[in-house]
């Protein structure tokens, strides 16, 4: 699911002593992932803005709704993976 251009090298030491390097990486590569598809979302966002301002009736429209929403749909879903990830290796809040 995470491109080879994500993935990274295990952290010989992570920043939480205590906490599993893979988990850590894992972590890492989700909240990366997230960042790069909200950055998508956003300029799909301002797109849809500037052809509501321009032509609401324009052709792409539609195509740019429909990546909008599978945008949305996706970051929904790696959040609640990355919470449920914390849950289980955390949780009692102890590191993240």
């Amino acid at each position: 699911m995470v491109s080879d251009r994500l993935r990274s090298v295990p952290d010989p030491q992570p920043a939480l002593s205590g906490l599993d390097p893979r988990v850590h990486d894992a972590l890492c590569d989700l909240h990366a992932y997230v960042l790069v598809l909200d950055a998508e979302w956003r300029r799909v966002t301002d797109h849809l803005a500037v052809i509501a301002e321009i032509d609401p009736r324009h052709g792409g429209r539609l195509t740019l709704v429909g990546r909008e929403r599978e945008l949305s749909q996706e970051l929904d879903s790696l959040r609640d993976m990355i919470a449920d990830l914390r849950r289980d290796v955390d949780p009692h809040g102890s590191y993240l």
